[in-house]
């Protein structure tokens, strides 16, 4: 079995104003093509179709690349099929889905863009 190497650093929190994003931290090695979940914590902020989840994607060396974004549907971004998905348990947990290729071997971050002050979490 050929195993795949993925780093993903998921530490971002920002308790401004009440509202936080967590991730965990995590390496992950896991066989090629197995689905893997990487999972954000919300506090105090509020998802709806103005207020969306946003995944990034993070190579060694390149800026970040948003994948796709999340409310109650997934709208992927140019580029990125259907082995990116996207979801939610809760109300305040959320989740990207990744199909493991070694061309995903990056970093992988959630933001949330507060549209009322104009601010990334």
């Amino acid at each position: 079995m050929w195993l795949v190497s993925y780093f993903l650093v998921l530490s971002l929190s920002c308790g401004c104003l009440g509202q936080t994003l967590t991730q965990s931290k995590a390496s992950l090695t896991s066989p090629a093509k197995k689905t893997v979940r990487v999972w954000c914590q919300t506090n105090g902020v509020k998802i709806d179709e103005n207020n969306p989840i946003h995944w990034y994607q993070q190579k060694a060396g390149q800026p970040l690349t948003r994948i796709l974004y999340f409310t109650k549907s997934v709208v992927r971004d140019s580029g990125f099929g259907s082995t990116f998905n996207a979801g939610k348990t809760t109300d305040s947990r959320f989740y990207l889905a990744i199909e493991l290729t070694a061309e995903k071997s990056a970093t992988y971050y959630c933001a949330y863009w507060m549209t009322s002050s104009g601010t990334w979490r």
